[in-house]
C-alpha cells in the first residue's frame, strides 16, 4: 500500500513504515485516538507484575526451548533433554539471563550517587502501610537478595563494575 499525502513515512535503518498523521485519524471509523488511562498505583502494578512474571517466564522457556530444538533440527519427539540441547547450542537459560539484567541493574543503581532520583527510592519509608491478607508480595529487592545469595554476591562488589560484570554473567 502506498501511503497518502495525510501519512507519514518513518524510516530507520531495519525497515521503513507508515502511520497516520493527526487529523487523518479522526476521520478513519475504525483508529480511535488513545485515551488516558487512569494511573497505575504502585501496588496494583507490583501485584501485576508479580503475579505474571510467573507465567511470562514459564511461556518464555517454552518458546526458547521451541527454537533452540528447531535449530537443532531436532522434534520433542526425538526425547532429547532440554540440557543437552542448550549444551548442544551453547545458551545459557532464561531465568540465568534475566537474573544477570536485574543484578545488571542493581550494580548500576548502587553505583549511582546517593543523590540521583533513582537512589532516593530507596530512603522512601512507607509509614502506615500494612500488608493485606494472603500471601505477602514479592518485592524487587526480595528478588535482588535472593540472586545475590544464590552467586555469593555482596553489596561491596557492586563497586568495582568489572568485577561485578564478571561475576554476574550467566554461565551455559
Amino acid at each position: 500500500m502506498v501511503p497518502s499525502t495525510s501519512m507519514t513515512i518513518c524510516s530507520s535503518s531495519h525497515a521503513f513504515w507508515w502511520f497516520p498523521s493527526q487529523d487523518s485519524v479522526s476521520s478513519m471509523p475504525f483508529m480511535h485516538p488513545p485515551h488516558p488511562s487512569p494511573p497505575i498505583r504502585s501496588e496494583e502494578l507490583r501485584m501485576f507484575i508479580d503475579g505474571s512474571m510467573v507465567w511470562l517466564i514459564q511461556k518464555m522457556k517454552v518458546a526458547e526451548m521451541r527454537m533452540l530444538r528447531w535449530m537443532c533440527g531436532m522434534t520433542r519427539g526425538d526425547r532429547v533433554r532440554n540440557e543437552i540441547i542448550r549444551e548442544k547450542v551453547g545458551v545459557a537459560p532464561v531465568e540465568c539471563k534475566m537474573r544477570e539484567v536485574r543484578l545488571s541493574w542493581y550494580g548500576h543503581v548502587k553505583r549511582r550517587d546517593t543523590d540521583a532520583p533513582v537512589r532516593r527510592c530507596e530512603r522512601i519509608a512507607s509509614d502506615g502501610f500494612r500488608r493485606g491478607r494472603g500471601r505477602p508480595k514479592k518485592y524487587w529487592g526480595e528478588v535482588i537478595r535472593r540472586d545475590m545469595e544464590q552467586l555469593q554476591l555482596t553489596e561491596d562488589m557492586t563497586l568495582d563494575r568489572k568485577v561485578w560484570r564478571t561475576r554476574i554473567r550467566a554461565e551455559i
